[in-house]
Parts: C-alpha cells; structure tokens; sequence
C-alpha cells in the first residue's frame, strides 16, 4: 500500500485514526502521547528531515535534514506511514555486515549507519560511506552516525516515519551536502562524522571557532543578516589549529531559523576544507 502524507498539512486528530487504522491496534492514542518528533523520508531526493511540533501539537516545524541512502533499487523502500519500535547500538544486517544506531521502523526496515565489516567502530566501509545521497541499500535508509546518534537519543520508540517521494523539493531545510572520506589518508574503515576519542579523524578534521566570540560560544546577529554574512561570523582551524584561508573552507547551515525574525535559534554548520575534511558543530543562533 502506498501512502504518500505530507504531516504539515493533514489535522492531528487524522494522524492519531490513520495510524490506529495503519497498524490495526486498535489501541486509542492520545494527543498526550504523541512523540516529540516525526521523521520524514523522502526517498526520492536521498533526504530525511525531522519535524517537531507546534504550538497546536502538529508536525510543522522542520529541525533538522540528514543525508541518507535508500535503497538500491527504490521500491525495496517502501512508501507509507509507520512508527519505530527497537532499537539496537549494533544490529547484524543481511550479508554477515552490521549497522550502528539501528531502528527498526517497517518490519525488517531499518535506520541504521553504513555497514561495517563486524561490529565495531574500526570495520566500517569507507566506499559505501561515500555514496550517501544516492540509492545504495537493500532497503534500509543509511545514514552518517553522527546524524543517527541524534535519532537514536532524541526521537523515542513510537516516532512516526513517513516515507514519500518529491524529487523537485527534497525538504524545506533542503538536502545536505555530502561529506566524502578521501579513502587514501588511510582512516576510511571510521565514519568520519563520529566524534570520539578513539575516531582518527577527530584529530585531523578542523575544527570550528567565533570569530566574534562573547565567551558563551552564541552567535549574535541583527535582524535582516543575509545568510552569507552570518556564515563570516565562524571560521575554521586545521588539526595544527592555524587558521584556514576563507577560501579554502565551505560552510553550511542546517535547521530550522529566520534571520528576519528576531529569536534564538538551534543552528548546525558543516565546515568543509576543500582537502575534504569537514566538522560538524551545533551553535545557538540569537537573531536581535
């Protein structure tokens, strides 16, 4: 059955009898009970966007996007509205492999990282890793750890999954880009995006800093800054903490934030070298 839902469009009260009806429970679900989030994938873009609700209790407001994979051939993903139910640190996957921060969410569909050879953080498939954004599964929807460890601990057992296609609109925060592993520095058996004291490249990614910096590690800016200027106000360091050259570095801001509404916003940046190494950081925004 295919089932394509827009949740920012449809009322509560539907969401609540079309999964009674889904999952044939018959169980009454509360307007209480309701997850914080519902997460969204749209597996014709490679695109996941997590939603949390509004002030009505609906899912509109969009947090966060995530690359993703799913599968290979597309319809081994299948469309329609579901709910997780286990999760798992590690979880065996089909061809003796294994997947990290896996939830399962559609019988044997899951979330879950790229495969690693065996479980453990040092096993990973560095070239699997490198095709994020594009179908690469048997049906699961693969993700960066970093981006499923945020899943993994905010989004709890029962958060809706609703899976559609839209190729012309990936999500309104937009599809990430993808952050690649050059596999010839010789770590592309780790997930780069994990940040661990036992992950190599968290010694050799860069590192973010304010440039101005009041002490609270927040970003002030005043109401109306354009996008490019707010990115001006973070910089990067290499691994030997010199300052990387403007040019040299991209910067991406991803979540949910207006620049010409005064508020405080959660905002998270990808800085990437043009070597290809990148960082991730979470940063306050305060538009004043």
């Amino acid at each position: 059955m295919k089932i394509i839902v827009f949740l920012e469009r449809i009322s509560l009260a539907f969401i609540i009898s079309l999964l009674v009806g889904f999952f044939g429970s018959g169980k009454k679900v509360e307007a209480a009970e309701l997850p914080n989030y519902a997460i969204y994938v749209n597996r014709a873009a490679n695109c996941v966007t997590v939603y949390s609700k509004d002030e009505q209790g609906m899912y509109t407001v969009p947090e966060r996007s995530f690359l993703c994979s799913v599968g290979r051939n597309i319809e081994d993903t299948p469309t329609g509205l579901f709910q997780t139910t286990d999760y798992y640190e590690w979880r065996k996957l089909f061809g003796n492999t294994y997947g990290r921060y896996a939830i399962r969410f559609n019988g044997h569909i899951l979330f879950h990282s790229v495969p690693y050879s065996q479980p453990s953080v040092d096993a990973l498939y560095g070239d699997a890793f490198n095709m994020l954004g594009e179908g690469a599964s048997a049906g699961c929807v693969r993700m960066a750890v970093a981006d499923l460890k945020w899943i993994y601990d905010n989004c709890k057992v029962g958060t809706y999954v609703v899976v559609y296609d839209d190729l012309e609109n990936p999500g309104p925060l937009g599809k990430p880009n993808a952050v690649k592993i050059n596999l010839e520095t010789g770590y592309g058996n780790y997930d780069p995006t994990e940040v661990a004291a036992y992950n190599p490249w968290v010694y050799i990614n860069p590192t973010q800093y304010l440039k101005q910096d009041n002490g609270d590690g927040i970003v002030y800016a005043y109401k109306g800054v354009n996008y490019e200027t707010l990115k001006d106000y973070i910089g990067l360091k290499d691994s030997n903490g010199a300052d990387i050259e403007k040019w040299n570095y991209s910067l991406e801001l991803n979540g949910k934030y207006d620049l010409n509404t005064p508020g405080t916003y959660t905002v998270w940046v990808t800085g990437k070298a043009n070597s290809g190494l990148a960082s991730q950081q979470q940063y306050t925004v305060v538009i004043m």
